[in-house]
């Protein structure tokens, strides 16, 4: 039986085959880039939203989170003690996911979801999940939809313009003042308004979920594509890290890559995403399987399996010895069992990896962190952070390791319930 180190090293899935040094330097020359309007796989998009000031107390805002495939609405104020305080939330299926739609429908099912909260407001935070160029007005233009929504007619389209167009024909209702923005941006508003004054020096929103993305806080006067006068000193850059391209992977990555749709983008999203993670450990666990890594048992079960979620994965990472398990059960001995937790644990800890590059890279960019009383803070928001196997435990290792031993930048992260929807009041309510 072939030795599962030689395999892993060969394919390019240990945590070892990624220089933590060369990531960093790569990605902070692609979001200089990107800041500067160069081309680059970082989309460095500006936020224009205001991220300074007290948020009002007791004023409503309608919010509105549109992301993979569940769109949420309600209304939020904030109490006199600044605790947040929901009503009229519902939740729904996204526009879009169970059958292609067109441009005016699309905006027409949001309005009608709409219905409980939309006299409570004259005021809309839209947390508006895909890629989305924001404007100095707060609206914001769709670039693409990255996950399975059916709506091609949207992309291109202004996201608040058509909302409120949406809103007139069905409530006969006057323009509402929407402030469209990324969850990434939300989560980071989220931590900052809830954490404190002059607790931390700096702040990242860090999604790891389904999908992965980072957004910070820039000088205002290192932003090289605004064309209009900026909100402030700082401003909120949505960087679309799931998008950069500096790190190649191995052959399984590369071939895995090449299954799924648009293969030329999103690498580093489908090296570590919820989404992908998974799938890209059956297509190695297929692979280990040819090559001889497994007894006939296993090896036969890999290659008729047709998917796999990262939460089937995971099971396995945290319970390998649960019988109840198929990949338990299909393993005909130990040496099995083994080799199959450490090809996966492996992909997991690499994913880890990556992703603490990703963050040691923004906070060196936003100078940050240098006291520890006052570190930077990740806000971080996602399950398949919190919950994967080792995932978070290992993030914060090569930080510690990397970032903090040897630059002397020390980081916290924090956890906000509901961050997304929660951003999405501050900044309609702040902007």
């Amino acid at each position: 039986m072939k030795d599962i180190d030689g395999f892993l090293a060969e394919k390019g899935l240990l945590p070892e085959s990624v220089s933590f040094e060369e990531g960093v330097a790569g990605f902070l020359t692609e979001m200089e880039r990107g800041l500067q309007g160069e081309s680059s796989s970082l989309a460095m998009i500006p936020a224009w939203v205001a991220a300074e000031g007290e948020v009002p107390k007791g004023k409503p805002v309608i919010v509105l989170d549109a992301g993979g495939t569940n769109f949420r609405s309600a209304t939020f104020h904030f109490n006199s003690d600044g605790e947040p305080v929901m009503e009229h939330f519902s939740k729904s299926a996204m526009p879009g996911t169970g059958g292609p739609v067109g441009r005016e429908s699309f905006f027409e099912q949001i309005a009608e979801k709409m219905e409980s909260s939309v006299a409570d407001a004259d005021t809309i935070g839209f947390c508006f999940s895909y890629p989305t160029e924001i404007l100095p007005n707060r609206d914001g233009r769709l670039i693409r939809f990255t996950k399975e929504v059916e709506a091609p007619e949207v992309e291109g389209a202004l996201i608040g313009e058509s909302l409120n167009r949406a809103l007139l024909k069905r409530y006969g209702t006057s323009p509402k003042q929407i402030t469209v923005l990324n969850d990434t941006v939300a989560t980071m508003l989220a931590g900052k308004a809830r954490s404190g004054e002059g607790r931390y020096s700096g702040y990242i929103g860090f999604i790891f979920g389904t999908g992965t993305n980072c957004s910070y806080l820039e000088r205002t006067e290192a932003i090289g594509t605004l064309k209009a006068p900026a909100p402030g000193a700082y401003m909120a850059i949505n960087m679309e890290t799931g998008g950069y391209a500096g790190f190649l992977g191995g052959e399984i990555d590369r071939d895995f890559f090449a299954s799924t749709d648009k293969p030329d983008l999103f690498h580093f999203e489908k090296m570590i995403s919820g989404a992908y993670l998974g799938p890209l450990c059956l297509a190695a666990a297929v692979r280990a399987s040819k090559e001889g890594l497994f007894s006939a048992s296993l090896a036969d079960y890999f290659q008729a399996k047709q998917s796999m979620t990262t939460v089937e994965m995971d099971r396995y990472l945290h319970e390998p010895r649960d019988r109840e398990h198929p990949f338990f059960q299909k393993a005909s001995n130990d040496e099995d069992r083994k080799n199959l937790f450490l090809l996966f644990d492996s992909i997991v800890a690499r994913a880890a990896k990556l992703a603490a590059i990703s963050l040691a890279a923004v906070v060196l960019k936003t100078g940050e962190g240098k006291d520890p009383t006052v570190p930077v803070a990740i806000v971080a928001d996602g399950t398949t952070f919190y919950k994967t196997w080792a995932l978070a435990e290992r993030t914060r290792c090569y930080l510690f390791r990397e970032l903090t031993e040897k630059h002397g930048r020390y980081v916290r992260f924090l956890s906000v319930d509901n961050a997304p929807v929660i951003g999405a009041a501050v900044a309609g309510l702040l902007n």
